[in-house]
């Protein structure tokens, strides 16, 4: 940009190279020239974190519009179980549910995470049961409900959070509830 002239564009290749500059900026190139995936890339779930929790915007939402072109769901299920920072873990859990990708099949999963020591873990891990609820087979909501009871009996720091997606799920149960919207 013209510091003189505010309002002129910048140069197109000046732009690039600046975006392009690792030091300043975080930048994920999707897909790449021989069509493989960035997720297959070894260390990709490095990269994955650093633009989810960079501060910006821009970065995480490119990050979670990768994921939901990918469809990648067990990625991301893999890279939660695999990540053994509990922050980091929170990071990837909220990639979950903001990504808005489908989990159906992956309650257990989630169920397990809802009841971890970690607050912010079990929050993460709420909002993404949360938001696949509809995805539950009725043959298992109550053996949801009953995990969750165990939590709030032993008064889980997020006792108030799992009661209200246990009275959510019972209402499920009993075909009372209102449908969440379609995704």
């Amino acid at each position: 940009m013209n510091k003189e002239n505010p309002e002129e564009k910048p140069n197109p290749e000046e732009a690039a190279e600046k975006y392009l500059n690792e030091e300043e900026y975080n930048t994920v190139t999707v897909g790449t020239e021989d069509g493989k995936s960035p997720l297959k890339e070894e260390n990709f779930v490095k990269t994955l974190l650093n633009l989810l929790d960079s501060g910006n915007p821009e970065d995480k939402d490119s990050a979670l519009d990768l994921l939901k072109k990918e469809n990648a769901v067990d990625y991301l299920v893999e890279a939660v179980k695999n990540t053994q920072n509990n922050d980091k873990k929170a990071v990837l859990l909220a990639a979950c549910w903001e990504s808005g990708l489908d989990f159906k099949g992956h309650h257990n999963f989630f169920l397990e995470y809802t009841l971890h020591t970690n607050p912010l873990v079990s929050l993460e891990a709420i909002t993404v049961l949360d938001t696949n609820r509809e995805t539950i087979p009725k043959e298992e909501l109550q053996g949801v409900i009953d995990k969750l009871n165990a939590g709030i009996e032993k008064n889980h720091d997020n006792a108030g959070l799992l009661d209200d997606l246990k009275l959510a799920l019972s209402d499920q149960l009993e075909g009372t509830n209102d449908p969440l919207p379609p995704k």
